[in-house]
């Protein structure tokens, strides 16, 4: 399974790339976060700038635009995203370097979140689920100038029943600018007019949604102009006050038929907005807000699953997204289905164990068959460990395997603990581990097996290769085996290792560089394998019959 951002952090820029030059470095490489600049036809280059330092964030670029209209850039950031989760954010904003690891495992779908408290400068810092932005129909793109089209998110999401929550404060900061900063791009460079003209517009929109279902487009920009004009008007005169009159739809009223003639009569509906100027007074400030703020994330979850004679295993695994993917892949897309011919599985292998989801898999499909969980990251032991108890006649072993007994360096995973792999992986942080390797062929020896293995799963990044080398006179004994590879040059390599004892059966390959390859031992394939036809028809990804057992698809 490939890898999916949890947020897709998106920003813009029209004159604040100076702006952008501290805020993106700070979000480039946070886990679970993919990054999105839209590049409103900025003068000062922001789309060439990206493209040259961070080619790993996507850039949208619109051009011969003088007019900056945050909606707008905002909304064609939002149909670029991969994630399910939309972070929006200005330029200016900073976040705190452990921004997704603090926020990303609380979010819950039917909330929105803000900074609380929040401040002028935070105040249009968005997260949102997709769907719930979609139902709310994005950002509203009548709005132009300065501020509102934020107010108004905020209150779609809401009308549509999304609830506010909010995180802390400290993991956004600010860069001061000057109101030049945020005007410089608009007609109206009167900030309190531009705004005073979008909030009215939106006090008017809501009013006019609790008359109808939605509000025509069309309408919606007749409603705007007519306050930008009326307003804008006022503040030229020193007027003070205006009144503002638009009509509702028509509503017809009909009596009860008698005689085959009823009454009828049109009601028709205006709504009057007097806007009046009440002059200065002192600094309120912004109200400290009530909104919920998201509790600190736990480390771990528990998942559920069912064996093939009826029990539960109930696993602790990292709340990390990654380990969220793996549970995913090997539960609900069965990467490792069992082929129907393999019958009466005795030994099974782990290889790369993790916390031990793959090992709970092979235990549905196999209550009686014996299982050796090889992990080598310290950190992780526990709770595999924990979780070899659940799954019972389970053994780990605390150390992985290669050519031959060593230290070696690894790489902690960058986004959590299923991404962890020896260096080289852009997947892989700097936090660099020592980890202890035996020989394979030694490792499994000392094991005692007095019959073949039936399964082989080997999950060790670039150690794969090296530890089938090491096995190779264990291979004509391995019944089945499973392994990811992690460059084109190791697939071919495992690939002809195997060539003379085993058939490649199934392959999963999400890149030239990345996959997972399922082989078959040429001893143990059915000579004919038209006998297994009736389990054709039944789950495409592990070929069980139509009525799939608990093993196949495991409760979650």
């Amino acid at each position: 399974m490939g890898y999916v951002p949890i947020l897709s952090y998106i920003t813009t820029c029209k004159g604040r790339l100076a702006h952008l030059q501290k805020s993106l470095p700070l979000v480039v490489g946070q886990p679970g976060i993919e990054c999105i600049v839209v590049d409103y036809d900025c003068p000062e280059g922001a789309a060439d700038w990206v493209r040259s330092n961070f080619p790993q964030v996507r850039v949208v670029k619109v051009e011969n635009v003088s007019q900056f209209n945050a909606s707008h850039a905002r909304n064609l950031g939002a149909k670029q995203a991969a994630a399910p989760w939309l972070g929006f954010f200005d330029a200016d904003i900073l976040l705190d370097e452990n921004f997704s690891r603090r926020i990303l495992p609380s979010l819950v779908k039917g909330n929105f979140y803000r900074a609380s408290p929040v401040t002028y400068q935070t105040w249009g810092s968005i997260i949102c689920h997709r769907d719930d932005f979609l139902r709310a129909g994005g950002y509203d793109e009548v709005y132009v100038g300065w501020g509102g089209e934020d107010d108004d998110l905020i209150a779609m999401l809401t009308r549509s029943g999304v609830r506010a929550a909010g995180f802390p404060a400290d993991l956004l900061d600010e860069i001061e600018h000057s109101d030049e900063k945020r005007t410089q791009f608009a007609t109206i460079k009167n900030r309190w007019l531009q705004l005073l003209i979008n909030r009215s517009y939106q006090r008017a929109k809501l009013d006019l949604l609790g008359t109808c279902e939605s509000l025509d487009p069309g309408d919606a920009v007749k409603v705007f102009e007519e306050f930008s004009r009326t307003a804008t008007a006022m503040l030229g005169n020193g007027k003070g006050a205006c009144r503002i009159t638009m009509g509702l739809p028509t509503i017809t009223i009909g009596s009860p038929p008698l005689n085959n003639r009823v009454e009828v009569a049109n009601l028709r509906r205006t709504i009057t907005y007097d806007l009046q100027i009440l002059g200065q007074i002192p600094e309120q400030g912004i109200h400290a807000t009530d909104i919920p703020i998201i509790e600190s994330s736990p480390t771990t979850r528990t998942i559920s699953t069912t064996t093939l004679n009826g029990r539960s295993l109930k696993l602790n695994i990292p709340s990390d997204q990654p380990t969220g993917c793996l549970a995913n892949e090997i539960f609900d897309q069965q990467c490792y289905a069992i082929p129907p011919w393999l019958a009466d599985v005795a030994t099974v292998i782990d290889i790369g164990a993790n916390v031990g989801l793959a090992a709970a898999y092979f235990r549905t499909c196999h209550p009686q068959a014996a299982i050796h969980c090889f992990e080598p990251d310290a950190e992780l032991l526990p709770l595999l460990e924990e979780n070899a108890r659940e799954i019972t006649g389970c053994v780990v072993h605390p150390f992985g395997l290669h050519l031959a007994d060593r230290e070696d360096g690894f790489l902690a995973g960058r986004d959590g603990s299923a991404t962890g792999s020896p260096p080289g992986s852009r997947h892989s942080s700097g936090d660099v581990r020592s980890i202890r390797l035996k020989d394979a062929a030694g490792a499994i020896a000392a094991l005692g097996l007095v019959r073949e293995i039936d399964i082989l799963k080997v999950d060790a990044g670039a150690f794969g290769l090296p530890i089938l080398q090491s096995l190779h006179t264990w291979l004509p004994k391995i019944r089945l085996i499973y392994i990811k590879f992690h460059s084109e040059a190791s697939r071919k390599a495992i690939d002809a290792l195997l060539d003379a004892t085993h058939s490649l059966c199934r392959a999963r390959i999400e890149s030239p560089q990345r996959g997972l390859l399922t082989y078959a031992s040429l001893a143990a394939l059915p000579a004919d394998l038209s006998i297994q036809s009736p389990a054709a028809a039944g789950c495409p990804a592990c070929a069980l019959p139509s009525d799939p057992s608990p093993a196949c698809h495991a409760e979650r």
